[in-house]
């Protein structure tokens, strides 16, 4: 089934995009004849240096190597935004470094409109402010009176910067999401639908459609005539006024994306029968989404999701078809439904999860283009921006350079690492050729492959280390093929992997034999999976950690839970309610926990114990009884409001700041004795936060103390970043601190909800832990990403094994 729009409009669309004119006037000034017109357009703040005239745009100079923590410039306009919900931004930056963050203001009236640009690398970006997501500061008088725009850079490293500013542009809404406000059972799942909306938003960004996110309630009010698609991330049931405007968007042309549905109504919409809901509790079951017949570019042939529950369809209507099944861990595809194609779009049996975003992204951007074709050239045009640029360099010149740098010093690889800069170059012309053609699909092709040549290359010329530590989170607890321990195991060993955290133990559940955590149901479907574990482990070389997440219940059964609180043992917000936290104040929880290690030491061969959640959640907890009597009785102090008195700002803040980290480091404390005297060899590992000090405040989570006392082993800080210069920071910070070098192993977020890299993004990363002189690192976390495109980039250059 093609889904196509008129020649006509995709002509038209193809000038406006392709061919360098803006469908809509640049909103700010950018070209003047001298330096003198700039600095008059654009008025700099106190200390600020002129802005500076340049051929392709005004050139914005950041001082942030002197005493100085913002700068900014303003240029006075009149504009009407109220009927734009989008508006893109167009930049280069040769140090983003320097930049804390960089915002863009609008003002109205007595206020301003405020949005944070991110700027994960060097060079040209172009980055969508979505209007929805604007900040308000003062009391604007609306989006249809904006009279100033304010380019403001805060201070992050002590460096000069310079920024370039080629466009401001108002963008054609053609694609929006619908975020959910009804059908939903209780607050935590209107919070999932939230969630899976900025996801969906993400992966459209990254694939350069432009879309902006809306509410059902919004979008009950009607959409505008130039909506071509509309998504519905995770929209269990719909309004009825939500559902006329779909009707009366679909009768215009529009097509329909939706992730998931429980309504009959939408249902008959789109075409597709609704079946009854099936769950599982087999974790390899739904583990991708693989495409059946025609599949469109650049969609990936599988998709690797983690799924426990589908809304199980199939298609009814003329032309329906089932585009994609499910797909298990070992690959087979199976009967089950993954995606319906339809004349009115597709149809997804489950919410699109976290895992293999560039495979969402790719996905999307596939069906976006199906739907309607002009969206290509959207993604094609992002696409070719970034085209064969490594990590955080500005340009593929640059990245071409450092292939050939890598080339000269090479004994093993040179003539390889040529190969490929030819290959590179001749690729590079290709993309520029499909640019001329105006060709989105081979623009896609061709920037794809040069990118794939460039990762290679980029891998092939890294050294590896000697006797490097390099460890792996696995967080399933199953390995990647469930009830398959040896083949994860061999392939991690196959790819230099060192050390594996195995999560088969949480405060309330555990995926083997306990004689006090409640049994969970992959050990009831797969058997003791840490003995498992720690036999392959041992077959292939690999040190094995029990990864335990302590205190936090969220996956613990109802009924364990529900003791808990009535013991008294669960953490309590200020406002009362209790969260599903075992209170590290507790002496039954203590007791429970160091059970729970006790049982697993003394029943299995580990090399150590990681504990993980270490902390309290958040500064909003503990408030319960039980810490009100524990905090008095440990300090003598007996604040005369609780809990405003200890909360930040209260005259006993500083105090019990102080006794929330005693109760955590106390437990560590606790561990470190037990793992001494039942084995002192065993190790003793965490995985923190990285943001130390602030830590200490906000969780309770003192590891400084902790490493330069000798209570643990090594630390992992979660050092999740995309951007290089924020994650290098991290390492600079941290160095500092007392035996940080012999006991500080930083975390690199592959697959993090905070950072998705690509593997040369990783390689930068593992580069700048060396140079900071750690001796090792851990990746986060076990996943097809990780298997099919990191751990192979890392095994031809920094992994090379002998």
């Amino acid at each position: 089934m093609h889904h196509r729009t008129c020649l006509s409009c995709l002509l038209v669309w193809i000038l406006m995009v392709w061919g360098g004119v803006s469908p809509a006037q640049n909103l700010v000034p950018t070209v003047f004849p001298s330096s003198t017109a700039a600095a008059e357009a654009w008025a700099g703040g106190p200390g600020t240096p002129a802005a500076q005239a340049e051929r392709t745009g005004v050139r914005f100079t950041i001082p942030f190597d002197r005493e100085m923590d913002r700068v900014y410039w303003d240029a006075d306009v009149r504009l009407d935004l109220s009927s734009t919900p989008i508006l893109e931004i167009d930049l280069s930056c040769d140090r983003p470094e320097a930049m804390r963050s960089l915002m863009i203001y609008a003002k109205s009236g007595a206020g301003w409109y405020i949005w944070t640009v991110p700027l994960i690398q060097s060079g040209r970006s172009v980055v969508s402010l979505h209007r929805s997501r604007a900040t308000v500061e003062g009391t604007p008088t609306g989006w249809d009176r904006i009279e100033r725009i304010r380019i403001s850079p805060w201070k992050g490293e002590a460096v000069a910067a310079s920024l370039l500013l080629h466009g401001l542009t108002a963008q054609p809404m053609k694609v929006i999401i619908v975020q959910g406000e009804t059908g939903y059972a209780n607050a935590g799942e209107k919070s999932v639908g939230r969630t899976a909306a900025n996801r969906v938003s993400r992966w459209l960004g990254l694939g350069g459609i432009p879309h902006t996110v809306i509410s059902e309630s919004e979008a009950a009010r009607g959409l505008a005539s130039g909506i071509s698609v509309v998504i519905l991330p995770y929209n269990p049931q719909l309004s009825t006024g939500f559902l006329k405007t779909l009707r009366n968007a679909v009768n215009r042309g529009a097509k329909l994306i939706v992730m998931y549905s429980s309504s009959d109504s939408l249902a008959g919409l789109m075409e597709v029968a609704l079946q009854p809901a099936q769950q599982t509790r087999d974790i390899s079951r739904w583990r991708e989404i693989q495409w059946m017949g025609r599949r469109p570019a650049p969609a990936p042939e599988r998709t690797y999701q983690t799924s426990w529950s589908i809304g199980p369809i199939r298609p009814v209507g003329r032309d329906a078809r089932v585009a994609a099944v499910w797909g298990n861990a070992i690959g087979q595809a199976s009967k089950d439904v993954a995606l319906v194609e339809t004349r009115r779009g597709f149809w997804f049996s489950s919410v699109l999860q976290e895992d293999d975003e560039t495979g969402k992204t790719d996905l999307l951007v596939a069906l976006c283009g199906e739907l309607d074709p002009s969206l290509l050239y959207n993604a094609a045009a992002q696409a070719r921006r970034g085209a064969g640029r490594l990590g955080s360099r500005p340009s593929f010149a640059a990245s071409l350079d450092e292939i050939q740098r890598l080339a000269s010093r090479s004994s093993l690889n040179r003539d390889t690492l040529e190969a490929f800069s030819a290959r590179a170059k001749a690729l590079n012309h290709r993309v520029q050729s499909a640019d001329r053609n105006q060709s989105p699909d081979k623009l896609l092709g061709a920037t794809r492959a040069l990118d794939g040549v460039m990762r290679m290359a980029y891998s092939l010329g890294q050294e590896p280390k000697s006797g490097e530590w390099c460890a792996v989170w696995e967080h399933d607890g199953t390995g990647l093929y469930p009830g398959d321990w040896d083949r994860t195991c061999r392939m991690l060993a196959d790819h230099g992997v060192t050390a594996l955290f195995v999560n088969a133990l949480w405060a309330g559940l555990a995926h083997y034999p306990s004689e006090f955590a409640p049994p969970s149901n992959t050990y009831k479907h797969y058997g003791d999976q840490l003995a498992q574990a720690v036999k392959a482990a041992r077959a292939h070389g690999l040190e094995v950690h029990l990864w335990m997440v302590c205190w936090m219940l969220d996956n613990a059964p109802a009924d364990f839970v529900a003791r808990q609180a009535k013991a008294g043992a669960l953490q309590q917000t200020a406002d009362g309610k209790q969260k599903s936290w075992l209170n590290p104040a507790s002496p039954a929880a203590r007791s429970y926990q160091l059970s729970l290690i006790r049982e697993a030491i003394t029943r299995y061969d580990l090399d150590g114990i990681h504990l993980d959640y270490i902390r309290y959640p958040d500064r909003n907890s503990d408030y319960g009884p039980l810490t009100r009597r524990t905090f008095t009785a440990d300090t003598g102090i007996s604040p005369a409001r609780w809990p405003g008195d200890v909360q930040s700002g209260g005259p006993n803040a500083a105090a019990f700041d102080r006794w929330r980290c005693e109760q955590v480091s106390s437990f560590v404390r606790e561990v470190r004795k037990l793992t001494r005297s039942l084995d002192p060899k065993l190790q003793l590992s965490a995985a923190v936060w990285g943001g130390y000090p602030d830590i200490v405040h906000s969780i309770g989570q003192d590891w400084a103390e902790w490493i330069a006392r000798d209570w643990v082993d090594f630390v992992c800080p979660m050092n999740y970043a995309d951007r290089l210069p924020a994650f290098t920071a991290l390492l600079a910070s941290q160095a500092q601190l007392p035996q940080a070098r012999q006991k500080v192993r930083p975390g690199i977020g592959v697959t993090s909800g905070e950072s998705r890299l690509t593997s040369d993004q990783v390689i930068e990363q593992i580069l700048a832990v060396r140079r900071a002189g750690y001796s090792g690192f851990a990746l986060f976390d076990l996943s097809k990403t990780l298997e099919l495109d990191t751990l192979p980039a890392l095994r031809r250059g920094v992994l090379r094994q002998p």
